[in-house]
């Protein structure tokens, strides 16, 4: 006859290793999730670069980044740390800004130093890289 403790432990390490599947499962979803979140605000904010290239006010588009960015808390929650996670908010804010700077010359028809102009849109392109290269890495991780 089976010792009754050792049927217990036998029973308790099964239900501990389908946890540890179900949290393994859940870290790798939400990782996904993640790289899709950095995907789509990466094309987001080319598309925005592209219109502000060439001169034009990206109204959809800029929205649709300003949603994007307002939404990082609850899609890089639990997968980005503390640091990291504050840098990149801090750099996507940026973009908005830049947007937001250039968007308001474009309208009121300034003309905005070519220099400085060049210099935020290698930013926002900098940006956009680190949002592609950081789906690589989300979506590579386990």
């Amino acid at each position: 006859m089976p010792d009754p403790y050792v049927l217990a432990l036998a029973k308790f390490a099964e239900k501990l290793a389908d946890l540890l599947k179900k949290i393994r499962g859940e870290k790798i979803r939400r990782n996904n999730d993640a790289a899709i979140y950095f995907e789509s605000l990466a094309a987001a904010m080319t598309r925005v670069l592209d219109a502000l290239r060439d001169r034009r006010v990206p109204r959809i588009d800029g929205h649709e980044m300003e949603t994007l960015i307002r939404a990082f808390p609850e899609k890089t929650k639990g997968v980005l740390d503390g640091s990291h996670s504050i840098a990149t908010k801090a750099s996507l804010d940026e973009v908005a800004k830049i947007t937001r700077t250039l968007d308001g010359h474009y309208i009121l028809h300034q003309p905005a130093v070519e220099v400085d102009r060049e210099q935020m849109l290698r930013q926002i392109e900098r940006i956009i890289g680190n949002c592609k290269g950081l789906a690589g890495v989300i979506k590579a991780s386990p």
